[in-house]
């Protein structure tokens, strides 16, 4: 009895901290649906690295020896995939029990109308059992490390992940910072134009991150719809959890209608006259940025 329980607290270790947090962030990175209904979790590819180091370190925990080289890799990966993991799940809030009862409900769709498999999986988002575990995939990954890393916990362990905790928080800091501060100053650009101010491009604006950014900003202004799909065809988040949390959790269809639809192509044109918006995303753009206007 006691090897069945062994074999499956460790099949649960491996299902909520390993294999859930790896399908958000492969679903997302194809869909882009989470950055389309609140906010994207993976701007830059570091994002994307610190979000993989958590289910491989959790991974590494469970194929290691308590003390060994594995199990120190994994709380060294554990430490740099916490912190933004933890944002995450903060920024997500409340919505984790809207993804849980849209779990249950599609799952209960599925055994109703078994012949409806297609369309309840990959139908609108909004009803799917897979869209909702990659909501509820930061959650399963955080509790399950941490469970993890207190059973482990000594001073051999308490040497690998403080720093590297810290070191990881301290660059989702920065990161989030940097995309704050690259709205506000999109937004102080935008006002400027508006009042009749000279616009010119500030130091934070003079970069192609920042062209980029305002080029995919420029292709936005419709209402969201997941047109019955799994992926993103309304305006998409381009800023990160931190912002989002700083905008009082607004979808981005909300953030854009409180706004009046900004006319992000004729501030862009304003500080880049010769050129056209390129929209470029590290990880593609979804299927409405791509659309022809």
């Amino acid at each position: 009895m006691r090897p069945l329980r062994s074999l499956l607290k460790r099949w649960c270790f491996w299902l909520l901290g390993v294999i859930l947090p790896t399908h958000t962030i492969v679903f997302e990175f194809l869909t882009h649906q989470m950055s389309g209904a609140m906010f994207d979790p993976m701007v830059t590819p570091w994002h994307a690295l610190m979000l993989l180091a958590l289910p491989a370190g959790v991974a590494l925990l469970l194929m290691g020896s308590e003390n060994g080289k594995t199990s120190l890799i994994g709380q060294a990966c554990v430490g740099c995939g916490l912190p933004l993991m933890l944002l995450i799940v903060w920024a997500i809030g409340i919505n984790h029990l809207n993804a849980l009862l849209s779990f249950f409900i599609g799952t209960l769709l599925l055994f109703m109308e078994p012949s409806e498999f297609k369309k309840t999986l990959f139908g609108d988002y909004y009803g799917s059992p897979i869209a909702a575990l990659a909501y509820l995939g930061p959650l399963a990954g955080c509790s399950m490390a941490l469970v993890l890393i207190k059973r482990t916990f000594n001073q051999r362990t308490k040497a690998v992940v403080l720093p590297t905790f810290i070191t990881a928080a301290l660059l989702v800091s920065y990161l989030e910072f940097q995309s704050l501060s690259l709205e506000t100053e999109i937004s102080k650009a935008f006002k400027n134009l508006e009042s009749g101010q000279e616009t010119a491009a500030s130091n934070a604006l003079e970069t192609d991150n920042a062209r980029h950014v305002l080029a995919r900003l420029s292709r936005q202004g419709r209402q969201f719809s997941s047109a019955g799909a799994l992926y993103a065809v309304g305006p998409v988040d381009v800023f990160g959890p931190w912002t989002y949390l700083q905008h009082g959790r607004l979808h981005p269809a909300q953030l854009l209608q409180q706004t009046k639809f900004p006319p992000y192509a004729r501030l862009y044109h304003a500080l880049w006259p010769e050129q056209t918006p390129q929209p470029y995303s590290w990880r593609g753009l979804s299927p409405w940025e791509t659309a022809s206007r």
